[in-house]
């Protein structure tokens, strides 16, 4: 990693706004990782840090990119509507999917984050698609104990259900 690249870095997990700034201008690159392809936009949006997350986006950091896990910086910010709305209104996309099929809607649903399931459902996020272990979205929340996902996600699956069903 190079030394601009640091920190850059180091900026980003501690929500330093002017030195991740000072650091791209200096020549950092927008789109610097760690070993294990946590992207400093990953980290900005796992710790909710919204100004951060808009200075890399408008640099051209790659909303979409995967860590080595496959999670995007959309799935990493379930728990940050705020967050997740500036990359949706970026790009991002609302139903990208890691190696295993989660989507940021069954992450969302994992974590009992009924926000920011509310969030990704008004964003267009599909609520039918299945992850490896043929799960879906609610599916996830009922195993996870949240309740109130699983009624919402259950009400939007069987409107669509009957919404197709032959009149």
């Amino acid at each position: 990693m190079r030394d601009k690249d640091g920190l850059l870095l180091a900026a980003v997990k501690v929500g330093d706004f002017e030195a991740a700034q000072a650091a791209i201008a200096g020549g950092a690159s927008k789109d610097a990782a760690t070993p294990f392809g946590f992207t400093a936009l990953h980290i900005a949006a796992t710790a909710g840090h919204l100004p951060i997350v808009r200075l890399l986006v408008d640099n051209g950091a790659d909303i979409d990119c995967r860590d080595s896990h496959g999670l995007s910086p959309l799935h990493q910010a379930i728990g940050w509507p705020e967050v997740m709305q500036a990359l949706l209104d970026s790009g991002a996309d609302v139903d990208g999917v890691t190696a295993q099929g989660v989507t940021p809607l069954m992450c969302a649903s994992a974590f009992g984050e009924l926000a920011s399931a509310r969030l990704l459902l008004v964003m267009g996020a599909k609520v039918d698609l299945r992850d490896d272990r043929d799960s879906t979205a609610a599916d996830i929340a009922r195993e996870k104990g949240a309740d109130e996902i699983a009624v919402l996600l259950d009400s939007i699956t069987s409107q669509s259900t009957d919404s197709e069903s032959p009149v």
